[in-house]
């Protein structure tokens, strides 16, 4: 277990420390918006089920992430929360 605490740490700080960057981990992208790094899913389909969000909240909820919240998008039109987890449309118009 400790080395895969180690290998997290040092994902994670290279993360934090890169400038401008995307990363990836199908479904899951984390970007980094002028030093705080974000975590997004993204999913296809119009409808959000309750448990959309299972997969950002294991992410957010590691230990020494240095992630502040995470978003979803979705292939449908509206805006909502689920689990404190802003949910968007895939456009902004």
């Amino acid at each position: 277990m400790e080395a895969k605490s180690t290998a997290h740490k040092a994902v994670m700080s290279a993360m934090v420390n890169a400038s401008p960057a995307t990363y990836r981990d199908w479904p899951r992208s984390l970007f980094n918006l002028g030093g705080r790094l974000v975590s997004v899913e993204v999913k296809s389909g119009e409808t959000v089920p309750a448990d959309a969000v299972q997969n950002l909240e294991w992410w957010t909820g590691l230990p020494d992430n240095p992630t502040t919240g995470g978003l979803l998008v979705h292939g449908g039109k509206t805006r909502f929360q689920i689990k404190g987890f802003d949910v968007l449309p895939w456009f902004l118009g």
